[in-house]
């Protein structure tokens, strides 16, 4: 196909949208809608799933579940035994971290907040290659709950109340004031 005919036909078409203005514009939104509809479906599936992970060597992470096909989980959460298990008999992995997410009470000042939490271990921060951008995050053992179970009667054992805040919440709940820590000095 040569230039002139391209625009012999170019000429035509325009000449026969202009003619059928109705038709001219259905064609047009459609054209749109579709155009929009694809964009908005890539920039999801870049986003979520083409676009690599943003920590350190992301093909080398791995999420580990257990399963029971007995009962219809066939992803169910590892129990902190199992993970425990695991991280003593690995000889794998760099590093096994865990996690847990929920909604914890915060009071920062007179307000409450309601918030998203994770419960995380050192182990977990280092494999994701987490930086603190203030203060410091987990010391080395401060995680760990991984000794005898409590006797009848006593508390679970605790690791020491430490929190990493978010940039989000360190802002709308303290107004970005600084924390003092003799330990991250």
């Amino acid at each position: 196909m040569t230039f002139d005919n391209l625009r012999q036909d170019v000429r035509h078409a325009i000449r026969r949208l202009l003619r059928a203005p109705a038709f001219t514009i259905v064609t047009i939104l459609t054209l749109a809608l579709g155009i929009g509809a694809n964009t908005a479906i890539f920039s999801i599936v870049n986003g979520v799933i083409l676009r690599p992970l943003g920590y350190p060597n992301p093909g080398q992470l791995i999420y580990l579940t257990t399963q029971f096909p007995a009962f219809g989980f066939e992803q169910f959460w590892v129990s902190p035994p199992e993970y425990l298990e695991f991280r003593e008999i690995n000889t794998s992995f760099a590093s096994i971290g865990a996690f847990t997410t929920g909604e914890v009470n915060l009071t920062a000042g007179d307000r409450p907040f309601r918030v998203r939490s994770a419960q995380v271990n050192e182990d977990l921060l280092r494999a994701l290659g987490v930086q603190a951008a203030e203060g410091r995050l987990f010391g080395k053992g401060e995680t760990d709950v991984s000794g005898p179970p409590p006797a009848p009667g006593q508390p679970p054992l605790i690791p020491a109340q430490i929190a990493i805040l978010s940039h989000e919440l360190w802002q709308s709940a303290f107004g970005g004031s600084r924390f003092s820590d003799s330990r991250s000095k």
